[in-house]
């Protein structure tokens, strides 16, 4: 029996997935399926379109992409996994074979900027919860921009890259929020590098890209509680000071941003 959240949208493709468990330990950040949908859905992706998946992990979300979507995907991921002993790209050509996609989803071990894509090379891109990484968390401005400048190189004219990333409301945090965030040191790094839509939306725009469509996901509060329940983690650990965080929180700091941006036609 899983749980049941209160919720804005419906995702006929990520609800024939309903064991939890597996989806945030494979897919890593809240949101899971769900929100992979989401952004899919709002990039217009089609049968035999070319996608890449930045920072894919373990690959769980790209061959969701593969199968549901019929389209290719190369997933990059410069890290290693940090739990099962396994490199992330062979996670990735596992879960591949296990979903019955390894004819449609490549993976590499490397990060944006050491990529050396062609020129115009995809006809969208996608990240979902760990783009951050990939950008310094978008503490360095310069690195955060270097990555966006690289995006827009390999992404075909007209073409349109989702971001969907754990963000905040507002940079004020609720008073009574504060005494959980000290005592988790997850949250600290949240306060610390977790930014507002707008910070996103100006890296995007200031390397060239067209906005579409910015804004926080209704289900965002949604999928932090489910984080929060389904997490490794979390659930190994029941008294984690971050769930205390999450559960306080009840969407009033903590959500979930996107943005989808065009590459103007040249």
């Amino acid at each position: 029996m899983y749980r049941l959240y209160e919720t804005e949208l419906k995702y006929p493709f990520a609800s024939n997935y309903t064991n939890y468990y597996e989806i945030y330990a494979e897919s890593g950040g809240p949101g899971g399926l769900e929100f992979t949908e989401f952004i899919a859905e709002k990039l217009n992706i089609s049968p035999g379109m070319r996608l890449l998946d930045i920072n894919t992990y373990r690959g769980y979300k790209s061959c969701f992409l593969a199968r549901e979507f019929d389209v290719l995907v190369v997933g990059i991921e410069p890290m290693n996994s940090i739990s099962y002993n396994q490199p992330s790209i062979e996670h990735l050509e596992n879960n591949a074979e296990k979903w019955g996609v390894k004819n449609k989803v490549i993976g590499i071990k490397t990060g944006i900027l050491d990529s050396r894509f062609a020129n115009n090379t995809f006809d969208a891109v996608y990240s979902t919860t760990s783009l951050k990484m990939a950008t310094q968390s978008f503490s360095n401005k310069e690195k955060s921009l270097d990555c966006f400048n690289e995006i827009y190189r390999i992404l075909r004219p007209n073409g349109l890259i989702g971001i969907g990333e754990p963000m905040i409301i507002d940079e004020k945090i609720p008073v009574d929020l504060e005494p959980a965030i000290s005592n988790s040191q997850s949250a600290i790094m949240w306060k610390k590098h977790f930014k507002t839509i707008d910070t996103i939306i100006e890296n995007v725009e200031f390397a060239g890209f067209e906005i579409v469509e910015a804004d926080y996901a209704a289900d965002g509060k949604k999928w932090w509680q489910q984080y929060a329940d389904y997490y490794p983690e979390y659930v190994n650990n029941p008294d984690h000071a971050d769930i205390a965080v999450i559960k306080a929180d009840n969407g009033r700091w903590l959500s979930l941003g996107y943005v989808i941006a065009k590459k103007p036609a040249f």
